[in-house]
């Protein structure tokens, strides 16, 4: 995304980056635990939960990822 910037746009799309990237993990942070906290209270494994979401996000990250190759 930045080699397709301009130099006057940089420093705003830099910006954008970091703030999605930091919002990414928080949400994902937020979700792990209200996950764990809802195993938890139904008696179910909260660490097998959490390892099935991240399983599940790693899963979309990768086809995701694999939308971006160049043609």
């Amino acid at each position: 995304m930045l080699e397709a910037s301009t130099d006057r746009d940089r420093g705003f799309n830099s910006s954008a980056l970091t703030v999605a990237d930091s919002l990414g993990a928080a949400l994902a942070l937020s979700v792990a635990g209200a996950a764990f906290a809802a195993a938890e209270r139904q008696d179910l494994d909260p660490f097998l939960t959490v390892f099935a979401f991240a399983a599940l996000a790693a899963v979309l990250g990768v086809l995701a990822a694999a939308r971006t190759r160049p043609a």
